[in-house]
């Protein structure tokens, strides 16, 4: 009897130390679970944040080409009001030359 009693304490013991390890192991599982759960947070975020680094650039790319496109039509304008000016020096001439020709 004693001996059988030893031997279910023995039992119960290791059923403990097995149901112990058991519930480590569980709880192990919940932390790389959510672990788990944070990485994949970070890493949307760090894919949003390319996609941010991404878009930054194209619209800088863009202003730039704005800015270039501003400098272009202040240059065009300029051109512009040069053509008008030798335009109304011409008609001038033209009319001194019509005005000594009729005398």
């Amino acid at each position: 009897l004693v001996r059988t009693v030893s031997s279910l304490v023995h039992t119960v013991s290791s059923l403990v130390r097995t149901v112990s390890s058991l519930v480590h192991t569980v709880s192990l599982v919940r932390t790389v679970s959510c672990q788990v759960r944070t990485v994949s947070s970070l890493v949307r975020t760090v894919s949003s944040l390319v996609h941010a680094v991404s878009l930054v650039r194209t619209v800088s790319c863009q202003v730039r080409t704005v800015s270039s496109l501003v400098r272009t039509v202040s240059r065009v304008r300029k051109v512009s009001n040069l053509v008008r000016k030798v335009s109304n020096l011409v008609r001038t001439v033209s009319n001194l030359v019509r005005t000594v020709s009729s005398h």
